[in-house]
């Protein structure tokens, strides 16, 4: 049997519970309020509160595979996923199933929304092919929760318009979405927000690494083809950490930053593909 929200499965005996003991509390039985409802309720609410832990934990433990269409958008959007052996795509797909499913994603506008599956895909996709080659934390276990924009959001920290936060002490990530989506379909030619997003959190997750030191814009400028004053004007800050965006280089402009700067390729090299 495939449980994919083991929480629900052990939910349910309590619930049927529940109604046998409305049903004999009714037919005059008031033991079964005592000693069935009552405790029924406490552990359904003990559920709730830990479902998204409890889910988690056996979606790692007992991962599943993506089916054909989730399959598809990754053969689509990801050149990495594409050079990977067959095994490690197995391997990449059940990451990207616990991620999906273990994260809680939020759509943020005029009123909350239900956030598209393809988008949580997406993202999920980009997190696997950072964190691919680490045996642990590789869901950046520490965040817990995606908000999404639909366009660049201000927020009571930075009061003004820019596209993506990392809120590490409330386990969160934002950002906005159209900026996301149009790197999603050229990421060499529009600034990903995505992968400097999710670099910055897998830097949070992982401290200790032997991350490159002395980063300058211009080898940043060299790698992309972007200028420093673009890069700011779509994040939209004034200043900004350059190792997310080297980061970002690594992964989509590989190939250009080893040329640039081979010491700076090399350390990544071996924080990534080691």
């Amino acid at each position: 049997m495939n449980i994919h929200l083991l929480s629900r499965f052990v939910a349910f005996p309590f619930v049927i519970l529940i109604l046998l003991s409305f049903y004999m509390g009714y037919e005059g039985n008031r033991d079964w309020f005592r000693y069935g409802l009552i405790p029924s309720v406490i552990c359904i609410a003990i559920i709730y509160v830990f479902h998204r832990q409890i889910d988690y934990w056996w979606q790692e433990k007992y991962p599943n595979n993506l089916d054909e269409k989730e399959r598809d958008l990754v053969l689509r959007f990801s050149p990495f996923y594409n050079k990977l052996n067959e095994d490690d795509k197995l391997i990449f797909e059940q990451r990207m199933y616990t991620f999906v499913n273990g994260k809680e994603f939020s759509a943020m506008g005029a009123q909350a929304e239900t956030v598209p599956h393809d988008i949580k895909i997406i993202v999920a996709m980009i997190v696997i092919e950072i964190t691919f080659n680490q045996k642990k934390n590789y869901c950046l276990d520490h965040f817990d929760q995606i908000i999404m924009y639909k366009h660049p959001f201000g927020s009571p920290n930075h009061q003004f318009l820019h596209t993506l936060e990392t809120y590490p002490e409330d386990g969160v990530l934002i950002f906005a979405l159209d900026y996301f989506s149009s790197a999603m379909q050229d990421r060499t030619r529009f600034y990903h927000i995505g992968y400097h997003l999710f670099a910055d959190a897998f830097i949070y997750e992982f401290p200790n690494k032997d991350y490159p030191l002395d980063l300058t814009w211009e080898v940043i400028e060299q790698s992309c083809g972007f200028s420093r004053e673009q890069i700011l004007a779509v994040i939209g800050f004034e200043t900004v950490d350059l190792l997310p965006i080297t980061i970002y280089m690594y992964f989509v402009f590989g190939d250009t930053l080893k040329k640039v700067d081979a010491r700076i390729y090399d350390q990544l090299e071996l924080i990534f593909n080691s």
